[in-house]
């Protein structure tokens, strides 16, 4: 009886691999999550570039290849208070960590804009100031650098949290803020800003 069951199972085992790759995952589902995937990193590129265009449209424009962390002192934890603006099941979402996100920025996602990587920026900041500033002018940027966060759409993509900050050498030249924004019109329109700080 035994041998008639491992018999069995071995039998649905090899049934379930094809081409040496474990096929137990429904590829519906993978398909989707590709589909899914895609969409979002062409809409977060897409509100990206019509948000920032302003500052994007900088020759100068640096940005830091690693997205910005969310709840910095607990930013988004306090937004998700918010119920006049999110439901219930958003709230939940977002407490959830429930939404996609993105490795890092690459040049090929934003074609005209400097792309710099975290661990090189920490490195250049580890000269003693002022060093670390010039070297950054002379050889990434003249003005500052950016952080943008990965966007967190709601709604059907009508809404979305976005995170940015800014860097620059000089006393009170550093500042940041999450925004909600609200699809109206053919276009991005802010409708308000959480955890606004300048440094």
């Amino acid at each position: 009886m035994k041998l008639i069951i491992l018999t069995g199972f071995l039998i649905a085992f090899f049934a379930f691999e094809k081409n040496g790759e474990n096929s137990w995952v429904n590829p519906s589902i993978d398909k989707r999550f590709a589909e899914d995937s895609v969409l979002y990193l062409q809409k977060s590129i897409e509100f990206i570039k019509e948000v920032k265009a302003r500052e994007m449209s900088d020759t100068n424009f640096v940005l830091v290849d690693t997205p910005a962390v969310y709840n910095l002192n607990k930013c988004l934890e306090r937004t998700t208070m918010d119920t006049v603006t999110f439901t219930e099941a958003e709230r939940d979402y977002l407490k959830r960590k429930q939404y996609p996100k993105l490795g890092r920025w690459k040049d090929e996602h934003f074609s005209k804009t400097k792309i710099i990587g975290r661990h090189t920026l920490m490195k250049i900041f580890k000269l003693a100031p002022p060093a670390g500033w010039e070297f950054f002018k002379k050889h990434v940027g003249t003005e500052g650098y950016h952080i943008f966060s990965y966007p967190i759409f709601l709604k059907n993509y009508t809404y979305c949290l976005f995170y940015s900050e800014y860097y620059c050498e000089g006393i009170f030249c550093a500042d940041g803020q999450l925004d909600i924004y609200k699809f109206e019109n053919g276009k991005w329109i802010s409708i308000g800003g959480f955890c606004a700080w300048s440094a």
